[in-house]
């Protein structure tokens, strides 16, 4: 009996395993023009090597999608030991053999003193497609800003073990938006 109830608890532990909920991950919302999805903001890693000493905590960014419109707007937050103004940004994932690049101009929303830190809020767009395509790769995507005026170039990237996690949850995500298209 104790090894009938082992075998059954072990399968329905492992069909929790493969199943995600992501509904803390998202909100989906009815709007005039379709369906909103909104991804709540996640923390990528700077990558130090890169980065030198300006960037001071991980990147904060969020998503939103309408499906009416084929784009995705990215909201990102900066932190960083001086005033920083991003040019560009760029997105570089590999699909693969092959390495992918976006580049999307980095539109500046407010730059705001606090305390010791300089907060940059950033607003870039991309297509639906390449969004999709990003968190289909198996490695992380490499998020990387410049700017022509500051000289300095910024680099973010999540380790392989939180890219696992996030990149099913988005895969997951996709899955809805195309059951509802």
């Amino acid at each position: 009996m104790n090894r009938l109830l082992s075998i059954l608890v072990l399968i329905f532990c492992g069909a929790c395993v493969h199943s995600q909920d992501i509904t803390k991950f998202y909100k989906q919302s009815i709007h005039s023009e379709g369906f909103l999805y909104f991804v709540y903001p996640q923390k990528m890693s700077q990558k130090k090597s890169e980065s030198g000493n300006i960037s001071k905590k991980d990147l904060s960014y969020d998503y939103t999608y309408l499906d009416s419109k084929d784009s995705v707007t990215i909201l990102m937050t900066l932190t960083t030991s001086m005033p920083y103004r991003p040019d560009s940004v760029d997105i570089k994932y590999n699909s693969g053999n092959q390495e992918n690049s976006i580049s999307a101009k980095a539109e500046i929303l407010y730059v705001e003193s606090q305390k010791k830190y300089w907060k940059t809020r950033v607003r870039a767009t991309v297509g639906y497609g390449e969004w999709a395509d990003i968190y289909e790769c198996p490695t992380p995507m490499t998020v990387s800003f410049s700017s022509d005026k500051d000289k300095q170039k910024i680099e973010f990237m999540d380790s392989q073990k939180k890219w696992k996690k996030l990149s099913m949850k988005f895969v997951r995500l996709f899955q809805v938006i195309n059951y509802n298209k």
